[in-house]
């Protein structure tokens, strides 16, 4: 890359290690370095999956890198740019190549929530269009992994999590969390790891923690 290229597409994936320099290195360099000396010269920057979109797993307590999203990271540059966030673990393929094709051909992000997240794929809630939506309504609740009715009560993160996996799924849409009975972890939701991922049916904490805010 010449360095007097600009306006080039940023994409950045995992969160940035701002407290642990050395954490992750490139070129001898640490990784924010490099980011902070890029994002300066791009004319928009991606957040490529939940760590690097909204904290994800290295932001969970008993971590020590200090890891920051994209958009904390170039705020706390003093950094102005336009940027997308694509929440998802891991990030769906497709959003990213919309993202890019939407910005290539009109010259700009595609229009944006509050969380910078794309309205087109994050504009509902993976509840709104659950295949147990109706279960959900007549209060008919899945007791264990597989039995038939809504997943609510095994922590089912549905509710809180905004996504388009109950219209197009992982990998070429071969399968969601809550298609193959399992309840939705939440993985592009802001809450995204809850500290309590693994719990029983009448485990009220579980019930709980999936609608903390």
């Amino acid at each position: 890359m010449a360095a007097a290229e600009t306006g080039f597409i940023l994409v950045v994936e995992g969160g940035i290690p701002v407290k642990m320099p050395h954490a992750c290195m490139m070129a001898e360099r640490p990784i924010a370095d490099w980011i902070a000396q890029l994002a300066q010269r791009a004319g928009v920057l991606v957040a490529a999956g939940t760590c690097a979109a909204l904290g994800g797993i290295p932001r969970m307590n008993g971590t020590l890198t200090g890891s920051a999203t994209l958009l904390e990271f170039i705020r706390q540059r003093g950094i102005e740019k336009p940027l997308v966030a694509l929440p998802n673990c891991p990030m769906k393929p497709e959003h990213l190549l919309y993202t890019l094709l939407h910005y290539l051909k009109l010259g700009r992000p595609p229009e944006l929530d509050a969380l910078a997240r794309p309205r087109h794929f994050f504009g509902h809630t993976v509840h709104e269009r659950c295949i147990y939506y109706a279960d959900f309504q007549e209060r008919r609740y899945a007791e264990r992994i597989g039995d038939d009715g809504c997943l609510l009560k095994l922590g089912c993160q549905g509710p809180v999590t905004r996504n388009d996996c109950m219209r197009f799924g992982h990998n070429h849409n071969t399968n969601t969390c809550i298609r193959a009975g399992h309840p939705c972890v939440g993985c592009a939701s802001e809450r995204f790891p809850r500290q309590i991922m693994l719990h029983t049916y009448d485990d009220r904490r579980a019930i709980m923690h999936a609608f903390e805010s």
